[in-house]
């Protein structure tokens, strides 16, 4: 009934989430003739080719006739080209129209089809679709729809889903009641009105268009009536309108209608129905109701991947809605398949190609895959720079999104070159205030603030803002951004108060679906200023309002959450615990989702998202409560605050121990579906840097081989879930309840014994309210639990542990004079003086002793742990760097560097043993039920006193480490170099000699080489102790940008080939791909306890060993002397027999240390503790 013209804006778009285009297709397109849903000839023969291109029919049935007499004189006349030929002249015979010929034809065609037995083809599919119209179209419906439903049965699912779909149109019009007659009247004012809604839609006059549509259904309604599929049209117009206007419940109401009578007169599965449900799901995307939308979007894509294939537009862009929402919602690994699937499906090197890589490398970005990202973001503008120019806008899109993902690399500078030209050629080519040069300004800006240049980060936005003050009413959103931004950089620069106005006009502007996330901004700027009581409301409001567009889980959530518990703690801590737990709560659900990925990167920042909500909680409890139940709680949320990947390594060995042997093929399979898809990405990555024409074919492949690694990497985890359901739960293990380790659960004997106590110690954070920053020490026994506030803030902390390890970092003789200089002028300010031998040489037992106090002294802590003979102790943070044996248990006597003084000090390490765990997990990854203990057949393995001949110093050479590296390998010239270490030959041999180890399983001198460790892997995986005795270089003394933690072996000779598995270091990743079965891992090298670039603690090689299944590490605090770590490594383990703890032979092993007098006239004797307490233990007995 309504005619058939093209309306402009038929189609809106969402925001522009990501630069995938999320049009929502409001309106199917209507067939105005039953002919569009005929298929193009199929050019059987040039005769007839010619005439169907100069739209000549008659000519066309001509030249097949005469054709098909050729091929029947032939003998040929029922082969398959006589069919095809008889099909294209029944599609002839549609355009004249002579439909009783069309249908005459048409059986023809299929008869030959039957006769051949041929497959549903083009030309049978074809044939039959051409005579279900031809009998349509002579009134004979009943047959027309039987064939539909057989050409939908056939073609259902293919790829690019053309004909499935025609049919699906085709069976929805033939349920179509027909329009009644109009007269030439009623005509008149229909022409009328569509004029009307047409003109004021391209004018984008929407309360005209609003108007005039409700005009044109009042009149439609009574002739139709109201469930007939033209006033479905006729809803969804409206609601556009509507939608245009700020209207957005009422559109949805609208779309709701739309998609009712849809569903009612075309069915679930008419590509009008999807599109309808699609525009449902897109009015709730832009109202900000992200968890209803995502479900719909999801089931429009199933339905058009079922019906239409993974080929078809319309499932594309499904799949492009869903990524978009997904993401949103910050789901982006459910999001990322969808992502690579579409640039898989993307001709290489065509904008569309850039696209869908941009897209890809913000998701990547967005999950912490950064260098994954760069490399996307790279490609996509080679690609935009090539086929658009450098100044399309596109183009510049590229620039602005690599430089931000290069600033989140922390390479400012870097950023600084890209956005500076997207900048420039934005404002060349858009003019200031256009928005996308509003945007690159903001970045811009950021990059000042990364660079230190905060004040001209501020000035240059002022001067935006200042344009904009001359165009009032320009770009709302606009100049919301660029107050949003400059607030950021005035509260970058801790002008919160300055920064409130803003705050408080960009709330003001916000729409509905920013209107959380604005409230949540000032609030915060609130509480910064001190002002808790005003930000609370706010924060309560905005959290609401989150979880009902975005849902409970979303990370906005969790981070307006714990900011409303920041904000209560500062007020009334009680009130801070349920947001905290909610934030906790989303934060710790992130993490155990990304347990099948084993993405270190990721698990690491997904982990320090709860670090702090987890100390929140801690203290609100602490700060409200004295019950048990109290530190019940504290003990859980303790165990979240502080990421450390040594304790992930650990559970991953553990979880790998608990395959069964039935499941050992699944586990082996899903890591080499991991590898495969690990080893994809870096061939991606080379491609995509690769700009050769003959590369264009193999990047398209490994896009899609990328596509069938990730479906790969699922089925094996699902596979492995269903053999093994315990081990992604112990893979990411979740915090271990108190009653585990006191009681013990589901039939398993306590994770603690009766003589241990575990002390939990986190040193606070300044982030959080004043008079709630100190840190927290929490004890658990079997018999009960106590806690206490650490009496000093973090900073004060931190300086206190710095300058106590300054008096230890003795080792070797090297000078430490510049440690102790920045820590004392921490200490006591500045101009004190140059430092004196005295201080270099001696050891502050007094502050030792008050560390002591200040972490274990609270007479609640000493009541429960006194009487326990060992501790085992679980540090975060700054504390993970302290050396606990050298802490002292009472006020000392005597001179600080009196050897007879030291010997009678009252040193922790000395009185009880010591152990340390990176996390309370770990206790369960080490005794719980998945433990399994490994025969080792061999007593030793050791590596020491490598080829080195340089004289310098490893330990200390700090950045000039960076020239060990060449390329992605090592130096071996500079390796070469390095101070030899001839004490550690004596240290391994007689470690060989103790436990009878045969002559194969010690590498020395020049056999301390990597290809003789990897050529000797039986003897180094079946060994009890292996032994490390070189130099230990972490990543922060390398200093350049592919280094990481490694230890020095020999290098191979001056001119010969060398390569990753023999350069001369064995990186922290070479290390956890070793397979091991050692109770003990010594690394009895320099600083291998040490943290390497961050709060982590132990370092990349530790954690590495834990990953490759060592059962317990000694590593060193500092740099050890020879003569004592080879005493200290060989007595703990000869004191480690059955019946003795390996905390215990430590402790033993040190004390014999301490008493020896022989140096007691030497500069370092051996009662001083940088002697005798390098070594920590990093684990407990089984």
């Amino acid at each position: 009934m309504l005619q058939r013209q093209k309306l402009a804006g038929l189609s809106k778009p969402l925001p522009d989430v990501d630069g995938t285009d999320m049009a929502m297709r409001r309106l199917a397109a209507r067939l105005s003739l039953l002919l569009l849903c005929v298929a193009k000839p199929l050019r059987a023969d040039p005769a007839v080719d010619a005439a169907f291109e100069r739209q000549d029919y008659p000519a066309a049935i001509t030249a097949a006739r005469a054709r098909i007499a050729i091929l029947a004189a032939a003998g040929q006349g029922r082969s398959a080209e006589a069919g095809i030929l008889l099909t294209e002249q029944a599609i002839a015979q549609t355009r004249l129209p002579d439909w009783p010929g069309a249908e005459a034809s048409a059986r023809a065609a299929l008869a030959i089809a039957g006769r051949l037995r041929a497959r549903p083809s083009a030309w049978p599919l074809t044939a039959r679709r051409t005579l279900a119209l031809a009998l349509e179209a002579q009134g004979k419906a009943a047959e027309a729809r039987r064939l539909q439903r057989r050409l939908l049965a056939a073609t259902r699912g293919q790829a690019d889903g053309a004909m499935a779909e025609a049919a699906l149109r085709n069976l929805g019009r033939l349920a179509t009641p027909a329009a009644p007659s109009l007269t030439p009247a009623q005509a008149q004012a229909r022409t009328a009105l569509e004029t009307s809604v047409g003109k004021a839609r391209n004018a984008r006059d929407w309360p005209a268009a609003e108007q005039a549509t409700r005009a044109l259904m009042a009149w439609a309604l009574p002739l139709v009536g109201p469930d007939h599929p033209d006033m479905a049209s006729l809803h969804a117009l409206l609601a556009e309108a509507l939608d245009e206007q700020g209207k957005p419940a009422a559109a949805e109401a609208e779309f709701r209608q739309a998609l009712a009578i849809r569903r009612s007169r075309l069915g679930d599965d008419h590509p009008d129905s999807i599109a309808a449900l699609a525009s449902v799901a897109g009015s709730l995307f832009s109202q900000g109701r992200l968890a209803e939308a995502e479900p719909i979007h999801a089931n429009v894509l199933a339905r058009r991947q079922r019906l239409l294939g993974d080929g078809h537009a319309a499932t594309r862009l499904a799949m492009a809605n869903l990524a978009v929402v997904r993401e949103a919602l910050g789901q982006l690994q459910a999001a990322e398949p969808l992502r690579q699937a579409l640039l898989a499906a993307a001709e290489p090197d065509s904008p569309l190609a850039a696209t869908r890589l941009a897209d890809l490398a913000r998701n990547l970005a967005r999950q912490g895959r950064l260098a994954a990202a760069e490399a996307r973001h790279r490609a996509a503008l080679a690609i935009r720079t090539a086929r658009l120019g450098s100044t399309h806008p596109d183009t510049l899109t590229s620039q602005y999104d690599l430089a931000g993902v290069l600033l989140a690399r922390r390479q400012p500078m870097a950023a600084l070159d890209y956005i500076s030209s997207a900048v420039a050629r934005r404002r060349d080519r858009l003019g200031l205030l256009h928005p996308a040069t509003t945007a690159a300004g903001l970045r811009m800006a950021d990059v000042f603030v990364a660079l230190g240049e905060g004040r001209g980060a501020e000035d240059y936005l002022r001067a935006l803002l200042r344009a904009y003050d001359e165009r009032p009413g320009f770009d709302a959103a606009g100049r919301m951004g660029l107050q949003a931004g400059l607030a950021s950089v005035l509260e970058a620069s801790d002008r919160v108060a300055d920064a409130e106005p803003l705050r408080r006009a960009v709330l003001a502007a916000a729409g509905p679906a920013e209107r959380a996330s604005r409230m949540a901004a000032l609030a915060t700027n609130l509480d910064r200023q001190g002002r808790s009581a005003d930000a609370v409301p706010l924060l309560r409001q905005a959290l609401a309002l989150a979880i009902r567009q975005q849902g409970a889980g979303h990370p906005d959530t969790g981070s307006i959450a714990q900011a409303l518990a920041r904000a209560e703690l500062a007020l009334a801590p009680r009130r801070a615990i349920a947001p905290a737990r909610t934030a906790l709560a989303i934060g710790r659900a992130g993490l155990g989702e990304m347990a099948q990925s084993e993405d270190a990167d990721q698990l690491t920042q997904l982990a320090r998202v709860s670090a702090e909500p987890a100390l929140l909680l801690a203290r609100a409890l602490f700060a409200s409560s004295t019950s048990a139940d109290a530190r019940a709680a504290a003990l859980d949320a303790l165990q979240s605050a502080g990421d450390s990947a040594a304790g992930r390594a650990l559970a991953q060995a553990a979880a790998r121990a608990a395959v069964p042997d039935a499941a050992r093929p699944l586990w082996a399979n899903w890591q080499l579906a991991l590898l495969n898809r690990a080893a994809l990405d870096r061939q991606l990555n080379r491609a995509l840097d690769t700009r050769a024409a003959d590369t264009d074919q193999r990047r398209q492949q490994l896009a899609r081989d990328r596509v069938a690694a990730d479906t790969a990497v699922a089925a094996a985890a699902a596979a492995l879930a269903r053999a093994a359901p315990a081990y992604f739960r112990l893979v990411a293990p979740g915090p271990v309840a108190l009653a585990a380790l006191q009681r013990g659960q589901k039939g398993q004997p306590p994770l603690l014994k009766a003589n241990e106590a575990l002390i939990l110690l986190h040193p606070g954070s300044a982030s959080l309210p004043t008079g709630q920053q100190n840190g927290l020490v929490l004890a658990v026994t079997r018999e009960g639990t106590a806690w206490a506030q650490i009496p000093i803030g973090p900073a004060a902390l931190a300086r206190e542990i710095a300058a106590l390890r300054c008096d230890l970092d003795h080792g070797g003789g090297a000078d430490n004079s510049a440690c102790i200089a920045r820590t004392v002028k921490g200490l006591r300010g500045a101009g004190t003086g140059p430092i004196s031998p005295e201080e270099r040489e001696s050891f502050d037992r007094a502050r030792a002793h008050r560390l002591y106090q200040t972490l274990l002294g609270a007479p609640a802590i000493q009541r429960l742990i006194a009487g326990k003979a060992e501790w085992i102790m679980a540090p975060k943070g700054s504390l993970l760097a302290l050396p606990f044996a050298a802490l002292v248990t009472a006020p000392p006597a005597g001179d600080d560097g009196d050897p007879q003084a030291l010997r009678r000090t009252a040193w922790l390490g000395l009185q009880r043993p010591i152990s340390v765990v990176p996390e309370v997990s770990a206790l369960a990854a080490l005794r719980g039920p998945g433990r399994v203990a490994r025969a080792a057949s061999t007593a030793f393995f050791g590596v020491g006193d490598p080829a080195f001949g340089g004289g310098g110093d490893a330990g200390g050479a700090g950045g000039a480490l960076h020239g060990l590296y060449r390329d992605a390998t090592g130096d071996p010239a500079a390796i070469a170099a390095l101070a030899p270490l001839p004490g550690t030959r004596a240290e391994v041999e007689g470690q060989a000699r103790r436990l009878a180890a045969p002559p194969e399983a010690t590498l020395l001198g020049a056999n301390a080489t990597e290809a003789l460790l990897y050529e000797r892997r039986p003897l180094l995986a079946s060994a009890r102790v292996v032994m490390f005795a070189t130099h230990g270089l972490l990543a922060g003394d390398l200093g350049g940008r592919l280094a990481q933690p490694a230890l020095a072996f020999s290098p191979p000779p001056p001119g010969s080939a060398s390569d990753a598995a023999n350069d001369g270091l064995l990186t922290a990743a070479e290390a956890a791909s070793l397979s091991l079965s050692a109770d003990w891992v010594i690394l009895s090298a320099c600083n291998t306890a040490a943290g390497d670039g961050g709060p982590e603690g132990l370092s990349g090689l530790a954690r590495a060993f834990f990953h490759a299944g060592a059962g317990s590490l000694l590593v060193s605090h500092w740099r050890i002397r020879d003569d004592a770590a080879g005493r200290i490594t060989g007595e703990t383990i000869a004191h480690a027999q059955p019946g003795t703890s390996r905390a215990a032979a430590l402790m033993q092993a040190m004390r014999a240390l301490a008493a020896d007098s022989s140096e007691d006239d030497a500069a370092q004797p051996y009662s001083h503790p940088s002697a005798w307490a390098p070594f920590a233990l990093v684990g407990v007995t089984p």
